[in-house]
């Protein structure tokens, strides 16, 4: 049948007039990437003419079309969550320098795509008023037809039909200098998954969604409305993928908290994108909606007491509206999933709280859903394997093994699976039983090199090179500062040979600190600081003939600089070594617990150099310099002021 549908059209096209135009056509465009999808490339009239239909692959395009398995067609809706066209396009692989590629990619964007009527009647009558046509403008700049046309993908059956007309007029046909076919072995196996999605409907527009909105008229072209899509696409690849990352935390985040995020990020995308839409405006606000609306019911009823009070225009409070039944985030599994798969539903009187009880309650399941990723998954799953009859079938029937397992989980150990999990698992099984086998072919030799390389010979004849602590120099400073007692009652010793050695388990320096013949002769008493000491909790340690002793209760080491900061000495590395920040002070009155430490603005306290209340303080720019030195213009910069 589809032979003779094909064969009827070919001989349509061979009459038409405009075919011989069409053949005289060259197109000189060699880009690459995937954007010759909406590109109006036309194929060579070198490469039509010259082109042959491999006989394999013509079989395999048959036995493709011909497959029972899409003979029966469903009108149940299985999911509201589809493809977008642009993925499934790609979807099969074709070389990129093939004779066909770009003429089986505008083919296959005709038969997904169906222009919307009404647009292109309009679009048919600007374009005859400005001497032009609607195949011209197709082949030349389709952008800008499909910027003002929308465009729908057919019910499964129809796109079923249209689809597997490309594949069988395309796949078989060889490039006229490789003489290989367009589809290879794998091609042809990602066309069978396209049109099984096709099949399942997951690719056809569901009834009554819109995919468009208007977002303009374009003036300048007859009055002709633009349209924005919200159809997946090439152009919004990456739009949800990249934005919900960078929202997510960059390690360690639980179920709920990953679903709250998504939530968050769902909310903020769609007041921000859906005001685009509705207004053409961007939004512009705050995120807490709740505000907004108490703050409208607040006005609201006080116009009953005060008629002139004012109000909220523009703002629709969706708390005067019955929420809907949208889930967003984690979706619960369908009630005839859960009876096939034999699992049983969420009860929140008997079901606690146990491991994933969080995920199980937003699945409404008694038991969370989740893929084979525990040791004792993955044992009991090797154990049914060799036990079960649904397990050992080739190929292991998992729709009646997921019944199975799932009477065996207990929520502790072992949880609810869906045949997709277990068939999914399974081909991760069988090369890991390969891997296995692999190995066992020469397991003697294997296992008496990695012996070898195990030995505790290895390991005693290893170099040993003792780590460094402490850097041979340090750098020059000046200025420093003792560090007095902090509140808190710790005792504070200075890190000197002579403190050192009367704590327990220290009689002497090995190897003491040594320091550059440029520092001053006090250096080694001042870099001290001040190691805060729990009596009780001093324990010896073992030392060694390249380390400085280190006493267990010693947690922290400071060293104070001319700019209070820690990492203006970053090569010193001290074992228990942990930078402290030291504390802010107010650049007016000097006192680290006024509100001026961060921004002396909010200080109301008198200059600490003036005793003035109306002055600034201290510059912080030349904090070294008093409140009236400091704001004196430098040379350098009156230079500049002359200069501009």
């Amino acid at each position: 049948m589809l032979e003779d549908s094909l064969s009827r059209l070919e001989q349509e096209v061979q009459n038409d007039p405009e075919f011989g135009e069409f053949l005289a056509r060259s197109d000189d465009d060699t880009s690459d990437g995937l954007d010759w999808i909406d590109d109006g490339i036309e194929p060579s009239a070198e490469d039509s003419d010259t082109s042959e239909t491999d006989e394999m692959a013509l079989e395999e395009a048959l036995k493709l079309l011909n497959d029972p398995e899409f003979s029966t067609w469903s009108p149940v809706i299985r999911s509201r969550v589809i493809m977008d066209v642009w993925h499934a396009m790609a979807r099969v692989k074709v070389p990129k320098d093939h004779g066909f590629r770009r003429p089986f990619g505008l083919a296959l964007r005709d038969a997904i795509l169906i222009p919307n009527a009404e647009d292109k009647a309009r679009i048919e009558k600007y374009l005859v008023s400005q001497g032009s046509s609607w195949n011209e403008k197709l082949r030349f700049n389709p952008r800008w037809l499909w910027r003002r046309c929308r465009r729908s993908v057919p019910p499964p059956k129809e796109l079923h039909e249209a689809v597997s007309e490309v594949y069988y007029a395309y796949g078989p046909q060889k490039d006229s200098k490789t003489k290989l076919p367009l589809f290879n072995a794998q091609a042809w196996k990602d066309a069978r998954n396209v049109l099984k999605a096709i099949h399942l409907g997951l690719l056809s527009d569901p009834p009554g969604v819109q995919f468009f909105f208007q977002i303009g008229i374009d003036s300048k072209h007859g009055s002709l409305p633009i349209y924005r899509s919200a159809r997946g696409t090439n152009i919004t690849e990456g739009g949800v993928h990249h934005s919900l990352r960078a929202r997510m935390p960059k390690s360690g985040v639980s179920v709920r908290h990953a679903s709250a995020r998504v939530k968050d990020y769902v909310f903020i995308h769609n007041l921000v994108v859906g005001t685009v839409n509705r207004t053409g405006t961007p939004y512009r606000g705050h995120y807490n909606v709740e505000v907004l609306n108490c703050l409208q019911l607040r006005l609201e009823q006080a116009r009953y007491l005060v008629p002139k009070a004012p109000i909220l225009k523009g703002w629709t409070n969706g708390d005067l509206y019955l929420p809907g039944n949208e889930r967003i985030g984690i979706l619960p599994v369908p009630e005839r999933t859960r009876f096939e798969a034999g699992i049983l539903g969420h009860n929140p009187i008997i079901d606690g709280e146990f491991t994933h009880s969080y995920l199980a309650k937003q699945q409404g399941t008694k038991f969370a859903v989740i893929t084979v990723h525990s040791t004792a998954e993955k044992l009991k799953f090797a154990e049914l394997m060799k036990k079960l009859p649904a397990f050992i079938s080739s190929p292991p029937n998992f729709k009646q093994g997921v019944n199975d397992w799932n009477s065996q989980a207990d929520g502790v150990t072992i949880f609810y699976k869906l045949a997709e999990h277990l068939r999914s698992y399974h081909a991760k099984w069988l090369r890991n039983v390969n891997e296995k086998n692999s190995v066992s072919q020469d397991l003697v030799k294997l296992k008496a090199l990695e012996r070898k390389h195990r030995s505790q010979n290895r390991v005693l004849s290893s170099v040993n090179v003792p780590a460094i602590m402490v850097p041979v120099s340090l750098p020059t400073f000046t200025g420093l500062q003792q560090i007095t007692e902090p509140a808190g009652g710790e005792a504070m010793l200075p890190l000197d040979e002579t403190n050192l050695i009367g704590m327990p388990g220290i009689t002497e320096f090995e190897n003491p600190l040594q320091f550059g013949t440029n520092y001053p002769d006090n250096y080694q008493d001042n870099i001290g600081y001040l190691l805060p000491i729990n009596q009780d909790q001093l324990q010896p340690t073992a030392s060694s003939s390249n380390l400085i002793p280190w006493p267990t209760g010693f947690s922290t080491f400071m060293v104070d600089t001319p700019s209070g900061s820690v990492a203006d000495h970053s090569d010193i590395f001290v074992q228990g070594y942990q930078p402290l920040k030291r504390k802010r002070h107010c650049m007016k009155c000097g006192l680290s617990d006024c509100a001026g430490a961060s921004s002396k603005d909010y200080c109301r306290n008198p200059c600490a150099d003036c005793n003035s209340l109306t002055c600034p303080g201290r510059n912080s720019a030349r904090p070294t310099k008093d409140c009236k030195e400091g704001w004196k213009p430098t040379q350098r910069s009156k230079g500049k002021q002359r200069m501009i």
